[in-house]
């Protein structure tokens, strides 16, 4: 996939790559580059990214899945500047989250971790996502959306609102069409 970071600048390819345990440093990297505005809507609190050890334990095979953004060329090669992960539930469904660097957002990475993620979902065996959001995270919701309205999921997404979290269910599996 290849994205304009700046008109001015030439454009980066951006790797879509499982990681593992062995990826922890990069990934301890993408959160010491985000802000705490960003660590606090993608954790859904205030304290921040969990400790590293939490973090090593979310990248845990068992845990679920995690893919990784990485920049291939340019000034960032090598660098990381995106996660996404699934996150295996006991219902037979996943939790869907990402976390895009500042510098990155808006640039349709999130999105394209979403669908990545959404696809993915049923090899992992589940046969549905659900994503936590705080409603005042409006980018993600957007990303959410895009989900629904671009085939990804296999079914019309649930939508539920509890004070300040919004979260949304919804099927995965065989897409359905795209909406006209």
């Amino acid at each position: 996939m290849m994205l304009d970071i700046e008109r001015q600048l030439a454009a980066v390819e951006i790797v879509f790559r499982s990681v593992d345990e062995a990826d922890l440093a990069q990934v301890l990297d993408l959160h010491a580059r985000c802000s705490a505005d960003s660590l606090r809507r993608r954790y859904t609190s205030g304290v921040g990214a969990p400790s590293p050890a939490r973090i090593a334990r979310m990248l845990a095979p068992a845990s679920g899945h995690t893919l990784l953004a990485v920049v291939a060329g340019g000034a960032g090669d090598g660098q990381a500047v995106a996660m996404g992960q699934l996150f295996r539930m006991g219902d037979g469904t996943a939790e869907i989250a990402f976390l895009v660097a500042d510098a990155w957002q808006r640039r349709g990475l999130g999105t394209e971790l979403a669908r990545r993620l959404a696809a993915l979902a049923p090899a992992f065996g589940f046969g549905g996502v659900v994503a936590h959001v705080l409603s005042a995270n409006r980018p993600a919701l957007r990303v959410l959306r895009r989900l629904d309205t671009d085939g990804a999921l296999s079914g019309e997404p649930r939508w539920e609102h509890d004070g300040p979290l919004v979260t949304m269910r919804a099927p995965v599996g065989t897409a359905r069409p795209v909406r006209g």
